[in-house]
């Protein structure tokens, strides 16, 4: 899954800035694609991720306007400098709780993506706070009638995500450093300018579907919320 590196506060408020210096109104989605509803991605590799209909879609940017039902997530916030640290504090805290640390010591399986959130602290060198989470298999949705298990750590809790719509980039290879999905987040931010597309002003998702062994053929996600 994901491993990234040192994150600087000071860019991620760049976007921050960016976001919010444009004047923000509410468009039409371009939609003259006929929506097409996703349940079962090729690249979650039978894995249980969250389905979506896709209302936009540029295959030569690798970019799609996607609409999202509520969902539960498993989450785990933490605050440090590093990209990196925060991929891999997180991640071990979440495969504890799917591995038993919940009430009933019940095993969960494994879904994708793991996804981080980075809320960028207020100035260079600052703490941010990456929220990483897990989804929660459909047997455990709350459409399902059941609820997942509790979790036994305090760092670990179920959040029911709101229904959105998000702009996904695509793109292969490693997220290993910062270095590496900073130019994946500038090119969609770069995008929906452009396009004249209002966004929320946060680096809100990166999104990692494949386990580190997995040398080719791999899927990542930028995601960003969009203003509809």
């Amino acid at each position: 899954m994901s491993r990234s590196v040192a994150v600087v506060c000071l860019l991620l408020a760049a976007f921050v800035v960016l976001g919010e210096a444009r004047e923000v109104k509410p468009v039409l989605i371009n939609n003259s694609n006929t929506p097409q509803n996703v349940t079962n991605p090729k690249f979650c590799h039978k894995l249980d991720c969250p389905g979506y209909t896709i209302i936009y879609s540029n295959a030569t940017a690798n970019v799609e306007y996607r609409q999202y039902d509520a969902f539960l997530w498993a989450r785990t916030n933490v605050s440090t400098t590093s990209f990196e640290v925060a991929s891999e504090v997180g991640f071990n805290r979440l495969f504890d709780y799917i591995s038993g640390a919940n009430v009933g010591n019940v095993s969960i399986p494994m879904t994708a993506p793991v996804s981080i959130q980075v809320f960028p602290g207020q100035g260079p060198f600052c703490k941010s706070t990456f929220v990483v989470s897990f989804f929660v298999p459909y047997a455990e949705q709350t459409a399902s009638g059941k609820v997942p298990p509790t979790p036994t750590s305090s760092d670990v809790y179920i959040e029911l995500l709101p229904a959105s719509t998000k702009a996904v980039y695509s793109f292969g290879g490693y997220t290993w450093t910062w270095k590496e999905v900073l130019p994946n987040i500038e090119f969609l931010y770069d995008y929906l300018i452009a396009h004249n597309q209002p966004f929320v002003p946060n680096v809100e998702y990166v999104c990692g579907y494949d386990a580190p062994f997995r040398p080719i053929d791999r899927h990542n996600e930028i995601w960003i919320d969009l203003i509809v």
